[in-house]
């Protein structure tokens, strides 16, 4: 079990559409927070105006331990990436798993 995921926290971070956007995008590896703001910027049902925004969700995901900062010694940037590919939901105990 992923005894340092809070459920309900995961979950309502997960209901919104742009952190959820965030999330897909880290998929395919490590972003800057201005790599992330330019692919939100592209989609069409969200209104993000500035990269602020993206920082702000970025964090709320971090909270929730979805998403890790780290910062890039060579190209001497702040990257985010995922925490971990797959989580799982057990309906009978109400708890997180990492999959």
């Amino acid at each position: 079990m992923a005894d340092n995921l809070n459920p309900e926290y995961v979950f309502k971070t997960l209901s919104t559409l742009s952190h959820r956007i965030i999330l897909k995008e880290l998929a395919s590896g490590p972003k800057t927070v201005m790599d992330l703001f330019a692919s939100l910027k592209r989609e069409k049902n969200l209104d993000i105006k500035n990269r602020e925004s993206v920082y702000k969700a970025l964090e709320k995901l971090r909270k929730a331990k979805l998403v890790k900062k780290y910062y890039d010694e060579n190209r001497k940037k702040m990257f985010y990436k995922l925490s971990f590919k797959k989580i799982s939901f057990d309906m009978t105990t109400g708890g997180l798993f990492i999959a």
